[in-house]
């Protein structure tokens, strides 16, 4: 016969093993819904880390919409500007890409890349437009950061894969979402996201750091000033510290080899 006091111990070791058992199932469950959703951690937005590019699609606004201006600590939008950042997919190059900043806030680029793994050559293509967001602040571990602004767009990306040895091709579209942020120097840091339908997705990284030309990976080729009559710029594994013009690689969806021309600023 149980007594009045363990009949009620009981009830609490039923209660508590309940509630653990709730706490178990819920993190189950947001495990699988992180894996399904492909959630990951982009750079410098730690509070809204979870999230991919396409849950702040809304703020990229319409056509004849007022882009709010950022003010100081950011950069102010003064005048028309381009960056030509360097691309990477850990820590392998996979071509550049081109930002054009207007006065209004509207951003524009492309991104182009091309590369070989085996006898496959795989080429992309992509061109995305958006706008500036001042709302959005840069956090990181050190904290908030005021002085960054950031910037989000959306596009379209085109995939096309040579396999040499059996002479066939394929293509490939999907979306693409670049997103960053710039700090007033202009040197800026962020994400480029292909996907096909929001349930697989792939993240490259890019980055541009200060000064008109630079030589060296951590600050690649940047500010649009002695590479702007070039259609694209890259860092090629023959040419690791150099400014390399894409020659015939999308022409022909081959990788770029030893005759690339080394681009070397005058002087």
């Amino acid at each position: 016969m149980m007594y009045k006091a363990d009949r009620q111990r009981y009830r609490g070791f039923l209660a508590l093993a309940t509630l653990v058992v709730i706490a178990i199932i819920a993190i189950l469950y947001f495990l699988q819904f992180s894996a399904f959703f492909n959630i990951s951690a982009p750079p410098g937005s730690k509070g809204e880390s979870w999230k991919k590019p396409w849950h702040d699609e809304h703020l990229i606004l319409g056509p004849n919409k007022i882009i709010e201006a950022p003010k100081p600590p950011k950069l102010e939008m003064n005048e028309s500007f381009t960056l030509k950042p360097a691309v990477s997919r850990e820590g392998a190059k996979r071509g550049a890409m081109t930002l054009h900043f207007s006065e209004n806030g509207e951003v524009k680029g492309s991104w182009k890349s091309g590369y070989s793994h085996e006898d496959r050559h795989y080429s992309y293509e992509a061109t995305f437009a958006g706008n500036i967001d001042v709302n959005v602040m840069y956090s990181d571990d050190d904290g908030e950061d005021k002085s960054q602004l950031y910037f989000i767009t959306k596009g379209s990306y085109a995939k096309s894969t040579y396999i040499e040895s059996t002479g066939t091709r394929s293509t490939e579209n999907g979306t693409v979402y670049v997103t960053g942020f710039i700090k007033p120097d202009k040197s800026a840091s962020g994400l480029l996201t292909i996907t096909t339908d929001r349930k697989w997705s792939a993240d490259y990284e890019w980055q541009c750091g200060t000064g008109n030309f630079s030589y060296t990976a951590d600050h690649p080729c940047c500010l649009d000033s002695f590479c702007s009559h070039y259609d694209a710029v890259c860092f090629a594994d023959d040419h690791p510290d150099g400014c390399c013009l894409l020659q015939d690689m999308f022409k022909n969806r081959l990788p770029l080899g030893p005759g690339a021309a080394d681009v070397r600023p005058p002087g």
